[in-house]
């Protein structure tokens, strides 16, 4: 009989114990998904609460940029073509050539970085050139060279300003000479602006860039007049008059970087 006993208290014991052990490994269990349950929760929260807020602003900069057109005319220059002038140089046999555009318009805003619009244009009228070397004037307007005849204009269309410095920086673009289209990298510097101008909505730039003539179909004469021609543009300009509020242009110029006041 003790024998029995003995081995029914072990099985008593045993089956307790296996009870304890169940009901603590359950309680672990439920503590784990409950935590675990409120960590999948809780993260989504936090997420979803600053997505919210960076969605809000991002509305916000984009409700504004939506509406920029008006803030870049607030700040669009015309060039004045009696104080600018256009001019493209390239070395030839003879020595340095110099030809000078006398009938050119065009006009820029000076807002800068991060602005998805057309920042520039200028239009040159090719039969308006004047060369320093006698019948090179004519030369140029031939049908081997610009052939103003049928292409009687030269088109550039600022697409970026990149302001490396308060008034530095480089302006890219579409130019188009004699029906084709290439893309060209000015140099820009704000020679004065209205800080310094007695003319508070005036500005002076100057404007460098170096092209090759062959890739606008430009190849009489290769090499003996040289590829490289590099163009020099001297801008005087007044800001044009525009019904935009300081307000709403406050708002657009704290998103991007306005060089001129």
């Amino acid at each position: 009989m003790s024998d029995y006993g003995v081995g029914i208290k072990d099985v008593f014991f045993l089956h307790l114990l296996e009870r304890d052990v169940m009901y603590k490994a359950v309680t672990i269990f439920i503590a784990l998904t409950m935590f675990g349950h409120s960590a999948v929760i809780a993260e989504p929260v936090t997420v979803a609460y600053v997505s919210y807020s960076d969605i809000e602003e991002d509305n916000h900069q984009d409700s504004l940029l939506d509406n920029i057109d008006p803030v870049l005319s607030r700040r669009m220059y015309e060039i004045q073509q009696e104080t600018s002038s256009v001019k493209l140089h390239v070395k030839s046999p003879i020595g340095d050539v110099w030809v000078r555009f006398g009938d050119f318009a065009g006009d820029f805003t000076m807002i800068g970085n991060g602005v998805d619009r057309d920042v520039a244009s200028i239009e040159v009228n090719a039969k308006s050139m004047d060369a320093n070397r006698g019948m090179v004037g004519s030369l140029l307007k031939s049908k081997g060279f610009l052939d103003v005849a049928n292409f009687p204009s030269m088109k550039f269309v600022g697409t970026s300003f990149e302001w490396f410095s308060k008034h530095q920086a480089i302006l890219k673009g579409d130019m188009t000479i004699k029906g084709t289209t290439q893309q060209v990298v000015f140099y820009v510097e704000v020679v004065d602006g209205s800080e310094q101008s007695a003319c508070s909505d005036c500005v002076e730039l100057q404007a460098t860039a170096t092209i090759k003539r062959s890739s606008f179909g430009v190849s009489a004469l290769l090499p003996i007049v040289s590829d490289e021609v590099s163009l020099y543009i001297s801008i005087n300009a007044i800001k044009k008059a525009s019904d935009i509020n300081d307000d709403t242009a406050e708002a657009i110029d704290s998103l991007t970087f306005a060089q001129v006041q």
